[in-house]
């Protein structure tokens, strides 16, 4: 359960950057959130009490219509890409108002860099292109997330909780031995010093 905000320049920003498969998790995962966070039941009529206390939901529960538009975004690239979205676009855009105002931590660099590491554990050689300063870190795969986790019931103030990684120590240690390869090439050819 994630909602990638590697930018804090827009949600399309955002949609542009991830590769395909994240793009089209991401509408699904915004649809899911919202459903969760607005208290739709199932379809056996039972509500969805799966993943409240998850982070990625909480951090977006006062702001339902930015998520809304963050997955619009994200739908709206995957028509770009001519990847399918009609019945996802559907389900989010019931949530979708006119204005919307960003969740409290949007522009906070510590969770975008964040996104940024973790996405560049994910698919290295795709998002090394982005050209990210993370993506010279020596120890990346020890990246975790930041979380805005709110205080009470406040919409503007946040902590941030940091969560360890789900990568085994095989997906590690492959990653650790590709970044390296990667670092010495740019090290080769002027990049690093």
């Amino acid at each position: 359960m994630q909602v990638f905000a590697p930018s804090s320049v827009s949600f399309q920003e955002c949609a542009r950057i991830l590769d395909n498969k994240r793009l089209q998790k991401q509408l699904l995962e915004a649809s899911q959130m919202l459903e969760t966070l607005s208290g739709k039941p199932n379809r056996d009529g039972k509500p969805r009490t799966g993943w409240m206390n998850h982070p990625a939901l909480t951090a977006w529960r006062h702001n339902l219509p930015a998520l809304a538009a963050y997955a619009i975004a994200c739908a709206d690239e995957c028509s770009k890409r001519n990847i399918k979205n009609d019945l996802l676009r559907e389900r989010v855009s019931a949530y979708l108002e006119t204005s919307y105002t960003l969740p409290a931590w949007w522009g906070d660099e510590r969770i975008h860099a964040s996104h940024r590491a973790r996405l560049l554990n994910k698919d290295f050689r795709f998002y090394e292109q982005c050209g990210w300063e993370e993506a010279k870190r020596e120890n990346l795969t020890d990246s975790n997330y930041q979380w805005a986790i709110w205080v009470g019931e406040s919409a503007t103030e946040y902590v941030l909780e940091e969560r360890k990684s789900k990568l085994s120590p095989k997906q590690r240690e492959e990653h650790s031995r590709l970044c390296e390869r990667v670092r010495q090439l740019q090290r080769d050819f002027g990049y690093l010093k």
